[in-house]
């Protein structure tokens, strides 16, 4: 009874691996601003171990590899000034291969696209 419970829960397991799109094997995280940025990429699945707090230097972009997994959103906080940083607003798009976060340019609103 427990070997066959453990068999059918592989396959699922082994099965819901299986339906994550191969196109997210290379992930880039972008910032396209003149202030440090740190990103946070949630996945969809909790198979998958989100990436916390990548930092990524002014107008330099940094690649993750998230395998098999399916991005579900990315955040992001810019640092504004020492001891300040603004809260960057999500723009949900799952499974893309390239964010980018950008600043408006008075500084007072940011966004992840």
């Amino acid at each position: 009874m427990i070997k066959t419970f453990s068999i059918g829960l592989a396959g699922i397991l082994l099965s819901l691996a299986l339906m994550q799109p191969a196109s997210a094997a290379t992930l880039q995280v972008a910032n396209k601003t003149a202030q440090p940025a740190f990103f946070t990429v949630i996945y969809r699945t909790h198979f998958c171990k989100d990436d916390l707090g990548v930092h990524v230097a002014p107008n330099q972009t940094v690649s993750l590899t998230p395998g098999l997994c399916t991005v579900k959103t990315v955040y992001a906080s810019i640092t504004t000034r020492p001891g300040f940083s603004l809260a960057c607003l999500p723009h949900n798009r799952t499974g893309a291969s390239l964010y980018t976060v950008t600043i408006d340019k008075d500084l007072k609103n940011c966004y992840v696209k």
